[in-house]
Order: C-alpha cells, then structure tokens, then sequence
C-alpha cells in the first residue's frame, strides 16, 4: 500500500470584520449650567487638553432677533480649561456679567476640533435632559441651550 500526503490550501469561513469605532469615542455624561454663564460638561473619558479651547468650545447669546442658532447671535468672551482628570470642559464669561443673570445663553462644543485623548472626535449630540448623550459614532457637535 502506497501512503500520499495531499496539501492543499484551504481558505477560512470566517471572513473578517470592517473596523469598528462605536463606542469608542468620548461620550457626554453630564451639563450643569448656571444663569450666569457658567457651564460644565463632563464626558466618560479623558480629552485631549490641546483640543479643548476657546475654538473648540465657545458659548453665544442671542442677537437682535432674540432667538438662539441664528446668524445674528453674539459670542461670549469666554474662558475654556479641562478639570477632573481631563473628563469635564470648564466653560466661564471672561467679564464678570456678560448678560443679565438669567438670559438664554448656548454653548457649542465642536466635534471636529475637540478630540478624546486617544485621537477620536467626541460623540456629543445631546439628546435632551436625562437621556444619554451622543449617538455611538465619532463626531456631532454638542450644542445645548440654557
């Protein structure tokens, strides 16, 4: 009896997976604002400190027409720093009262310029209070209305 050894190249039935990121950006946790123009926005993860500043973050009043998100609203001189390991965006008027305590005010945070600190755009679209924040992808500004 003769014994052959057969090769043969077998191909695997698994193919593989596309790369996934869902979840792995920095997700909003929590805004607390004041009627003074204080605000906090805290994320589950740490940001990318060179990312956070006044370009990224900025914080508005409305114009003549009195209603926020339109082409005549005015930005606040404001001042932007990290706190908490990083994970929350410190956001306060550089003049003691840019507007009268208790005024509508709204603050973006831009998802193209501030980062997490491994190199994603924030997931920040906020949903409304009490519900969570972002919508599982990278990128979408956080624009919120106090």
């Amino acid at each position: 009896m003769r014994s052959s050894t057969v090769s043969s190249t077998v191909s695997p039935l698994v193919e593989s997976l596309e790369s996934r990121t869902l979840f792995a950006a920095a997700h909003l946790i929590s805004i607390q604002s004041d009627n003074r123009g204080e605000v906090m926005i805290t994320f589950d993860k740490a940001l990318d400190p060179a990312t956070v500043k006044t370009t990224s973050v900025q914080e508005f009043i409305p114009g003549p027409d009195g209603l926020p998100g339109t082409a005549d609203d005015q930005r606040i001189t404001a001042r932007v720093k990290l706190t908490v390991g990083n994970r929350r965006i410190w956001i306060r008027p550089a003049d003691a009262v840019p507007f009268a305590a208790g005024s509508t005010y709204w603050v973006k945070v831009n998802s193209k310029r501030a980062m997490d600190a491994e190199g994603n755009r924030i997931d920040g679209e906020f949903n409304g209070p009490g519900l969570a924040g972002g919508n599982g992808t990278p990128g979408g500004d956080l624009l919120f209305i106090s």
